[in-house]
């Protein structure tokens, strides 16, 4: 079909989805405008309407591929680290270290080893003062 075999002012309905529909008028521009040749405000209407639409879509798809976007960049800065949890159980604590994916380094461990170190002084002081407590009682 072609787009002259078209009526003025018909629209052509198709089977797609509402979202994906575009609407097409044809209007005879030739000769004297009257009201036969000018489009109703009917159809109009559905124009401006069918624009918005369009417009929203356009607004949606572009937010849609931000996100994608956002996603994709933090899935590659994700896939270049992973955490590894260790727990210390002579500072009863749990270690976090961030390793490197390429070549398994460690770049930061939370808390860091001396933390962790002072903790298990302390607690090994603490023992040693209640085992002499409990002697001499």
């Amino acid at each position: 079909m072609k787009l002259s075999d078209i009526p003025a002012g018909a629209f052509i309905q198709s089977s797609a989805p509402e979202s994906q529909r575009k609407i097409i008028t044809k209007t005879k521009t030739l000769g004297s405008p009257s009201g036969d040749d000018m489009p109703s405000k009917e159809s109009k209407k559905i124009v401006d309407e069918q624009a918005l639409l369009q417009k929203k879509e356009h607004e949606a798809h572009s937010e849609q591929r931000a996100q994608k976007a956002k996603s994709e960049i933090l899935d590659k800065a994700g896939a270049m680290r992973h955490l590894r949890y260790d727990v210390i159980e002579e500072a009863d604590m749990v270690q976090v270290s961030v390793i490197n994916n390429s070549d398994g380094a460690i770049i930061r461990k939370f808390p860091p080893d001396k933390v962790i170190d002072i903790v298990i002084k302390i607690r090994e002081r603490r023992r040693r003062s209640k085992k002499s407590l409990d002697l001499k009682a």
